[in-house]
């Protein structure tokens, strides 16, 4: 499991893709903090992020961690605005 492009800079590609996830898994997202920023339920193999939080909200420029419920996948992505 991967995301990419990675860094994101949404001014230049409309989504991020997390690809190769295991199929009916969950994929959280969070900030560096540990404050949520964005679930998705019963993955089929790819997610793609236009890089807003649950609310639908731009996320701010940092580094956030995203992980497969229930596995070792885990990983880190670049927002640059």
């Amino acid at each position: 499991t991967h995301a990419y492009p990675n860094p994101f800079r949404p001014s230049l590609a409309a989504h991020a893709i997390f690809t190769d996830i295991p199929q009916g898994s969950n994929l959280a997202m969070t900030s560096i903090s540990g404050d949520a920023v964005r679930q998705w339920s019963n993955v089929i193999d790819e997610i793609q992020w236009d890089g807003t939080n649950a609310a639908g909200q731009p996320v701010a420029s940092g580094v956030y961690l995203w992980s497969v419920d229930g596995t070792s996948l885990q990983g880190k992505i670049i927002v640059i605005r």
